[in-house]
């Protein structure tokens, strides 16, 4: 699903995105909130204003992502990357990134 269209969308715990690859993908404004995304390939997506409150990002790849206004709150994200991503007005309130690499993120 490379450089997928998908604003708007709203998607929850009734399905995963474990091990998707969705590189360079438009999802502004999405809720995937108490969603599985471990293992994904977010990198270079645009994530603006998203709703991943409650979400397994565990081991997942957000390499240049735009998450700016993103809710990130109670968010597992252990052992991912985010190296380049951009926060801001993010908000990371609770969340867990034990071991991801946070490189050069703003």
């Amino acid at each position: 699903m490379d450089g997928a269209y998908l604003p708007n969308v709203s998607i929850g715990s009734s399905l995963s995105f474990a091990d998707c690859t969705l590189r360079n993908a438009c999802l502004t404004n999405a809720t995937l909130r108490n969603a599985d995304c471990s293992r994904a390939d977010l990198s270079r997506a645009n994530c603006t204003g998203c709703d991943f409150s409650d979400s397994v990002l565990d081991a997942t790849c957000l390499d240049r992502a735009t998450l700016d206004g993103a809710d990130l709150s109670h968010v597992s994200g252990a052992e991912g990357t985010l190296v380049g991503a951009t926060l801001v007005g993010a908000d990371l309130s609770h969340a867990r990134f034990e071991d991801a690499d946070l490189s050069d993120a703003d």
